[in-house]
């Protein structure tokens, strides 16, 4: 029980919802920090994130590849957003499946040099063990990503 001042805390078990909330919690931790960590601060993984995780970037990318840790994390962010300003991410639509989530992701903002702005979507499938996102593997589209949850659904089973 409780005592005075402090909240009862609910019983400890699998929350469906802890994946995508940890997963928007991290993104909003992204786009908050996104301009420090661009001019060279060095600033600490959001603790959704696994220190060993992996982000995979789809080929053909302007950036194939696997980055991973928190070096790999932040090549990745100034590969990806070196070229834009205001720029932000968010997860347009996510489909989750116990430890994986299918997610439509979006990046939008204006280009550094030119001021034009842009946005573009693509899907990434998401890894979760033990609250902490392990793999982020992306896809050209969404459509390919909920392939690829299928695929590991059609494994499992």
């Amino acid at each position: 029980m409780a005592s005075r001042g402090e909240q009862a805390q609910p019983p400890a078990g699998p929350d469906p919802g802890a994946n995508e909330a940890g997963l928007n919690e991290a993104l909003e931790y992204f786009n908050d920090t996104l301009e420090r960590v661009l001019a060279g601060e060095e600033l600490p993984l959001h603790p959704f994130l696994s220190p060993d995780c992996e982000l995979v970037n789809f080929e053909p990318s302007p950036f194939p590849g696997t980055y991973r840790g928190e070096e790999g994390f932040r090549r990745w962010t100034h590969d990806l957003f070196d070229d834009f300003t205001d720029a932000r991410i968010e997860a347009v639509e996510v489909v989750p499946d116990g430890d994986l989530m299918a997610v439509r992701m979006r990046l939008s903002g204006k280009g550094r040099s030119s001021g034009i702005e842009g946005s573009f979507e693509w899907g990434c499938l998401i890894s979760v063990e033990n609250g902490l996102c392990t793999r982020a593997a992306s896809d050209p589209t969404f459509e390919r990503t909920l392939e690829r949850l299928e695929e590991e659904r059609a494994q499992r089973d």
